[in-house]
């Protein structure tokens, strides 16, 4: 399968501390692709410092919801936004680092060599969680 078009997906809310070395992680890991801010009209500016990165980098959009909307429809608006393009693959991140961009093309690979969907996870061999509190990680597996 050739890549024609990827998206990644980053949904945010009070990110400012992350959004501009995130969307530069990700730029660098996948320097091709389209890049899909959904901002939940973040009191801490989020979602203009998105605007400003994309400036700077190219090739972001900023989606910004009138709320805090949750991360559920957050992605159900990106993917209607995504799946009336012409999007081959579509990639979520957590803004917060959470998820590693650098693990992307690991990803791509994977649909290179046949695999529909690839799915990654903390609690599978070798998985991890970084830089996450006891608490966090206690209440992940619930």
């Amino acid at each position: 399968m050739s890549l024609v078009k990827i998206t990644v997906i980053i949904p945010t809310y009070n990110e400012i501390e992350n959004i501009d070395s995130m969307l530069r992680a990700v730029r660098s890991a996948v320097p091709d692709a389209e890049l899909l801010v959904v901002d939940d009209n973040s009191p801490d500016g989020t979602g203009q410092q998105a605007e400003k990165t994309a400036k700077e980098i190219g090739r972001v959009r900023v989606l910004h919801r009138p709320g805090k909307e949750g991360l559920g429809t957050a992605y159900r608006d990106a993917f209607k936004l995504v799946l009336d393009g012409d999007t081959d693959v579509i990639i979520t991140m957590d803004a917060d680092f959470s998820h590693d961009p650098q693990t992307i093309p690991l990803f791509l690979q994977a649909i290179n060599n046949g695999a529909e969907i690839v799915v990654g996870s903390r609690y599978i061999k070798d998985g991890m969680s970084v830089n996450w509190p006891l608490h966090r990680l206690l209440l992940s597996k619930w």
